[in-house]
């Protein structure tokens, strides 16, 4: 969660310039309704009278959850007086393809897991260059947690576990066949043995003076940064680096 001091920091800049927030990826949408109540809130104007009335701000959630977005997107509109909520089913590369082409108002891209960070240096100036030459202000999450043990903890959870056993099951429903992938899997984890481990993907991890130098290499500079005492997480406020109105 995003305590209250954060919150109202992330309000107050963006309640400057910014008239429409893309969020990559909401997850459960619970730092989202907590930010978007307190911008709402900020504006402090009634109800439009007509539901279809224009709102003074635009939040577009980009997921590939198609159900997710359906069903609490409606829901979050009916909760606010002067926000408009929008979902866009797709990836994130197709979403910066359409802002590329349709972005005409000044925008925050906002994303408060690792999901545009966790890629080597290369990777992650990319993507920060990227969304920085879509939109006015990023806001983006980043694991800084370094020490192994730490970092492979979460990887051994029952809730992990459930989460991969979720992914193969919803790939054999998707195929229309039963248990392909699981079973494959299985077979695939008898023939390595008990208890060793294989590398299934990578996990990248910055400290924060290592992030603020591939956010300099993308042209861009960090405004502010946000932890919680003893969290490996942070947050970053980034713009580019031209773009001097944003400084606090």
């Amino acid at each position: 969660m995003l305590s209250g001091d954060v919150g109202m920091t992330l309000v107050a800049l963006l309640d400057r310039k910014i008239d429409t927030i893309f969020e990559l990826g909401p997850g459960n949408f619970v730092k989202t309704e907590t930010l978007l109540r307190r911008w709402d809130q900020a504006r402090r104007h009634p109800r439009p009278a007509d539901a279809q009335a224009k709102r003074d701000i635009v939040y577009v959630a980009v997921d590939i959850n198609r159900e997710s977005l359906q069903k609490t997107i409606p829901e979050l509109h009916k909760k606010f007086n002067n926000i408009t909520c929008v979902g866009w089913w797709g990836t994130f590369d197709q979403a910066l393809e359409r802002l590329k082409s349709t972005l005409t108002s000044k925008a925050c891209v906002w994303s408060f897991g690792s999901s545009l960070s966790n890629s080597p240096e290369s990777d992650a100036i990319w993507s920060i260059k990227s969304w920085t030459d879509v939109c006015d202000l990023l806001i983006i999450g980043q694991d800084a947690t370094v020490d192994k043990a730490e970092v492979h903890k979460p990887y051994h959870m029952a809730n992990f576990k459930a989460f991969i056993d979720t992914g193969r099951r919803k790939a054999d429903e998707i195929n229309g066949q039963e248990e392909i992938f699981a079973s494959a899997t299985e077979k695939i984890c008898d023939g390595i043995g008990k208890d060793s481990e294989i590398e299934a993907f990578e996990s990248f991890k910055y400290r924060e003076r290592e992030f603020e130098a591939i956010v300099a290499e993308a042209g861009c500079a960090v405004m502010r940064t946000f932890s919680a005492s003893g969290a490996g997480s942070r947050i970053y406020v980034i713009q580019p680096r031209e773009a001097a109105n944003y400084k606090s």
